[in-house]
C-alpha cells in the first residue's frame, strides 16, 4: 500500500514543531532515562508492552496491537476507542511547513500513530513520549474491550 502525503488543515507557528505546540514539556520518567542510558544489551527487543503518551491519551501496546487506551487527565480507560484491537502500521511525519508524511517505522517522539487495518485509516496526535507500562497497569488491560 502506497500512502500519499497529506497536508494539515492546521497553520503552526513559524519554525516550531506541532510536537512542541501540542505536547506538554514534560520530561521523560528517570526509569526511562536510565533505561536509555544503559545499553549493554545488544540483543534482540524482548519487552512486548509499551505506551505511547501524547498530550492526552495513553495508546497501551502488546507488540503491534493497542490492547488499551487512557485518558490522561482523568485516567479513565476508554474502552470504545477505535484504536483497540487494531495493529500499528507506522507513524506520520510533521514537517514544518504542515506537511504530512505517512512514516513506515515504529513512531518516534513527534511523530503520530497510524492505524490502516481494518478498512479506516486512524492518526492520532503527535507522540510526546513513548514509556513502558507499570505493572501495575497490564492486568487492567482486561477492562477494555480487547484484552489481547
Amino acid at each position: 500500500m502506497v500512502l500519499a502525503p497529506r497536508r494539515l488543515n492546521k497553520s503552526f507557528a513559524k519554525g516550531q514543531p506541532p510536537s512542541q505546540l501540542n505536547c506538554p514539556a514534560v520530561a521523560a520518567s528517570p526509569l526511562i532515562t536510565d533505561m536509555n542510558a544503559i545499553e549493554s544489551y545488544a540483543g534482540p527487543e524482548r519487552r512486548k508492552h509499551r505506551v505511547f503518551l501524547t498530550k492526552n491519551t495513553e495508546y497501551h501496546f502488546r507488540g503491534e496491537h493497542c490492547v488499551a487506551v487512557r485518558d490522561r487527565k482523568s485516567q479513565k480507560w476508554l474502552p470504545s476507542h477505535l484504536a483497540i484491537g487494531r495493529r500499528l502500521s507506522g507513524g506520520v511525519h510533521f514537517h514544518k511547513n504542515g506537511a504530512a508524511v505517512p512514516v513506515c517505522d515504529l513512531p518516534s517522539v513527534g511523530e503520530a500513530l497510524y492505524f490502516a487495518d481494518d478498512g479506516r485509516e486512524l492518526i492520532t496526535s503527535t507522540v510526546c513520549s513513548l514509556e513502558r507500562p507499570s505493572r501495575d497497569v497490564l492486568p487492567r488491560y482486561a477492562e477494555t474491550r480487547i484484552a489481547g
